[in-house]
């Protein structure tokens, strides 16, 4: 499916479990069980570390801290000037 697609590298976007219940309780109004959100990151990391090793890409993990400093940080990453 992403072989035909012109991609160099892959940007995972992580933050805190809490971080991700407070913004979904913030937003929906309910409360996920955290064993569920748990998982979800823990498979959302798998999936991209696959995709990853499957089109012999590299994977940038980010932990967003939601200011300025994730839009600098994710730039540089873009425009290559990180290893």
């Amino acid at each position: 499916m992403y072989k035909g697609m012109p991609i160099s590298k892959l940007i995972l976007l992580e933050t805190e479990i809490d971080t991700i219940i407070n913004n979904i309780r913030s937003r929906d109004n309910k409360l996920y069980n955290l064993d569920a959100i748990k998982s979800l990151v823990l498979t959302e990391r798998k999936q991209a570390e696959m995709i990853s090793g499957q089109l012999n890409l590299p994977l940038y993990v980010h932990k967003m801290n939601f200011d300025q400093t994730d839009v600098d940080k994710i730039s540089v990453i873009i425009q290559g000037s990180v290893s």
